[in-house]
Order: C-alpha cells, then structure tokens, then sequence
C-alpha cells in the first residue's frame, strides 16, 4: 500500500483543467496506486464513511508509492457505445461509486485498460468542454458505429401525423395539397428533430432548396462534401427537383428519410420510413444530382 505525502484533489483524469474532480485525499492516507501516466499515477482509496472506493488521478509526486507499479501510456482507441448505461469510478458496478453514464450511439475513446470485465474509457461530460476517465461494462462497446434506426422503420421519436407536418409545417398552412411532397416532409423533419424553420429568399422547390434558403440552418455545404447527419440535400432532376432528410451516417452508410420520392404527390406508407444508401452512391440518389447540403 503506498501513502500520500500530503492532501490532493483526485481528477477524473490526468489533467487538473481537462478533467473536474472526483473527489479529496488527505496526508498520510493510505492509497492503491494501480499504474503511472506520465506525471500522473491512477489511484484507489475509500470513499469516508462508507464501504464504497474510488479510482482517480494525483501527481506522482504527491505519493509515497511502495508497491510494483506499471508505467502505462494511454492508447486512445475510438470505440462506439452500443448500449446506453453507468460508468463507474472504478472496475465494477458494486463497490465503486458511479461516475455518470455514456449513451448507445455516443463515440468514446478506450485506454486500452481492462479490469475484470470493464474497460476504461474516456468520454465528453455534455454541455461543457471537459471530459471524463471512468469504468464501462466492455461488452456495451463496439469497434463499428450504431445507430438506432431500423430499415424500414420510422426513426425514433418521429409522429409523421404530429404538429411539425401540419399545424406548423409552413407548406401545408401555405398549401394544404403539398402534404406528401419531399419539400413538406424535410420542412417538417426539420423543425421535428432539429427544432429549426427553414426560410427562403426566393423559390423554394426541392432544387432550389440549397441555394435559396436564407435561414433557419447552422451551415451550407457543397456537394462535394461527405453526407452528414442532421442535414437536409437538396437535388436536381425531374422538374421541381428532390429533397432528402440525412439521418445519420454509420461507416460508408447514409440512413435517410423522405417523401414522394415516387412522385404520387401524396402522403403514402413509405414517407418518413428509413432507407439506406453508401456514401458513394448519395450524390446520385434516385437518379438526380446533388446540389449541396444544409446542415442544420
């Protein structure tokens, strides 16, 4: 067991701005020093007053360390949470105090170590610029990108029948008829998962879609970018054009939603329903040619 040489702050990580702390040790308080990083040693002590303990970084000169420690360096290996649950301050869901929790979808980045079933990783705290070192069960994390959209299936949280297709949707208060058309779906889409309202300077058929919205996105991107998620494309071809709705891209996967991509002008089963096409092949959807993006 090795001892502090004077009391510390323990850091979620190695660095006393990039990582908020996890909590206090006090001089002469017997710790676990589980391996070096750097200037930094990883670190095991009891929480006070209760039976739980807690992992956390201290400078390895503020420990008297007695035992045979390894010296790590910190791989960074990109890894994808394919299902949402606690992290914890150390390797167990038991014992250890939980630290917070990481969501299915979300991009973490594991150290590269292992302790009875949890890998360490580090994560992004929502909201803020700071980040986290904590445990996570290693079997909710993949090599490959997840998402939660099923082929065939509408995305989460989608109400094609909601407010954002009707009572909000600019297209169907200017037009009733313009229900089932690709420019009121992606209108509402918009405003339904991204809470934005785009606006126009001038003819708003599909085609003119990129080039004439003057508002309601963050960013306009060209065709020659790579698809990206929460993004409207806009195409030519045909005489009014065709527009897309970007719900995500996992890997050289565009998964998008749309309507009237047939041209019955008219809601029908398939609008809003998840279809999928390689990034390779999106530039070319349908037949048509993509004019750009607007990310929203």
């Amino acid at each position: 067991m090795s001892t502090m040489k004077s009391a510390q702050t323990v850091y979620y990580g190695p660095s006393t701005s990039t990582y908020p702390s996890v909590g206090s040790v006090s001089q002469n308080e017997t710790v676990t020093a589980i391996w070096i990083e750097g200037n930094w040693v990883h670190l095991e002590y009891s929480v006070t007053g209760t039976t739980n303990k807690k992992r956390g970084y201290v400078p390895t000169s503020t420990v008297n360390i007695t035992e045979s420690v390894p010296t790590i360096t910190n791989q960074n290996l990109t890894r994808y949470v394919n299902t949402s649950g606690t992290t914890y301050t150390g390797p167990a869901s038991t014992g250890y105090v939980a630290a917070g929790s990481v969501s299915r979808g979300e991009t973490v980045f594991y150290t590269g170590q292992m302790f009875n079933s949890y890998a360490f990783i580090e994560y992004a705290i929502t909201g803020t610029s700071q980040k986290k070192r904590a445990y996570f069960y290693a079997g909710y994390l993949s090599t490959a990108p997840v998402t939660d959209l099923i082929l065939g299936e509408y995305p989460p949280g989608m109400n094609i029948n909601g407010s954002c297709y009707y009572s909000q949707n600019w297209y169907y208060q200017s037009n009733p008829t313009l229900a089932g058309q690709c420019t009121w779906f992606c209108w509402g889409r918009a405003l339904e998962k991204c809470g934005r309202s785009i606006t126009f300077s001038g003819d708003n058929n599909a085609k003119n879609w990129y080039a004439n919205a003057n508002g309601g996105y963050s960013s306009k991107q060209s065709s020659t970018a790579t698809p990206m998620k929460n993004a409207v494309a806009s195409f030519s071809g045909g005489t009014n054009g065709h527009v897309v709705f970007i719900e995500d891209v996992v890997g050289s996967t565009v998964y998008y939603t749309e309507a009237n991509w047939d041209g019955d002008n008219t809601p029908s089963y398939d609008d809003g329903r998840v279809k999928t096409v390689s990034t390779a092949s999106f530039s070319t959807l349908h037949g048509k040619t993509l004019n750009g993006y607007l990310v929203l």
